[in-house]
């Protein structure tokens, strides 16, 4: 590794570019897992400021010794970037070498954020959705709504696509990606609606301090998976209790 004083930079685009399959992010992520069953992966609980005015701001920290890095990322969320015609979440990571703790590169937070939730979502799925789904139910419609929806389009046999959100835009695109994936999207009108009888759901909606759950998790359908990447803040926690039933797998 070169300890010269310039650190490379990738961005979004040069991420995308690397073509990284479904595949390769799932057994990454399964090599972690078991790495920190054996004592060789380890990682922090995260870190969270709330100054009170909307912002949700974390970092989060994690340390391999293969890969020998130690990877910190940090995010902020802001309600109110979009008015500025920003992301409302931006982010970076930043990766040492774990032994050394020289700096091995910067790394743009929002693919990063995408697409290793999603990988996670998919490990999960991997094991405990039915091979069969193919209705997926997406509540939220943003960044890990696409990012979810390519990695389970990898993975199972989908053919119709539920959508509930709150920005005509982001609804929009979503359903954009879907039809370029050749399946039929369909706008809910409530997410009740969305969920109602799909295999897979998805539950992406943006942080908001007065938020107010509106999901049922008694409405799922026995068998179901349900991937949920916004600490359950769209659902009713009385009704937690129905994420325990045992899946139906075939």
């Amino acid at each position: 590794m070169s300890t010269d004083k310039t650190i490379p930079y990738l961005s979004e685009e040069m991420l995308a570019g690397l073509d990284i399959s479904t595949t390769d992010v799932i057994e990454s992520i399964e090599a972690l897992i078991i790495g920190c069953e054996k004592g060789s992966v380890w990682s922090a609980p995260k870190a969270v400021i709330l100054p009170g005015d909307g912002r949700y701001m974390m970092a989060a920290l994690a340390a391999a010794d293969a890969p020998p890095f130690l990877a910190v990322k940090t995010v902020i969320l802001n309600p109110r970037n979009p008015d500025k015609n920003l992301p409302q979440i931006n982010g970076l990571v930043t990766m040492l070498d774990s032994d050394s703790g020289l700096p091995v590169a910067i790394l743009d937070g929002n693919w990063v954020t995408a697409v290793r939730t999603a990988g996670l979502s998919a490990v999960a799925a991997k094991y405990m959705a039915r091979k069969d789904s193919s209705v997926a139910a997406f509540i939220g419609c943003g960044v890990q709504a696409k990012s979810h929806l390519k990695a389970f389009k990898d993975m199972f046999p989908l053919d119709k696509v539920r959508v509930f959100g709150r920005g005509r835009a982001n609804i929009d695109s979503l359903c954009e990606l879907a039809q370029n994936m050749s399946l039929d999207p369909i706008v809910c009108a409530s997410g009740e609606e969305a969920i109602n009888d799909a295999d897979l759901i998805v539950s992406s909606v943006t942080y908001s301090a007065d938020l107010v759950p509106f999901l049922d998790a008694n409405c799922l359908m026995p068998g179901s998976f349900a991937a949920i990447t916004d600490l359950g803040a769209p659902w009713n926690k009385e009704t937690f209790s129905a994420f325990n039933r045992q899946p139906l797998m075939t």
